[in-house]
């Protein structure tokens, strides 16, 4: 099964699988203690052979562009929500490095 491991701030990598969330809430796979994030912000799903990271309430940042929704590769890096820029709120950036077939 296709996997990405998601690190933020350099803390530990957290394997993520589709169908696993990103958010605040302690029911999530990948919790962000950060007050702009939604309970339920973000979801890995597999479409066709690609991860992919798809907003759930809002928008999150790629490359300094707003989407809903952009491919997992490795060495890419997101914010997560609007307005929060990484220098002032690293907890919301991750880098992830896609793991599997």
């Amino acid at each position: 099964m296709r996997s990405a491991d998601v690190k933020i701030n350099d803390n530990r990598p957290v394997r993520l699988v589709p169908g696993d969330w990103i958010g605040r809430s302690p029911s999530v796979i990948l919790r962000i203690d950060e007050p702009t994030l939604s309970e339920a912000h973000a979801s890995i799903s597999l479409r066709g052979t690609n991860l992919r990271l798809l907003a759930l309430q809002t928008r999150f940042s790629v490359n300094q562009r707003f989407t809903q929704d952009a491919e997992l590769v490795p060495d890419r890096e997101f914010v997560l929500g609007p307005g929060i820029v990484p220098s002032s709120r690293a907890m919301a950036m991750a880098s992830m490095t896609t793991c599997g077939p």
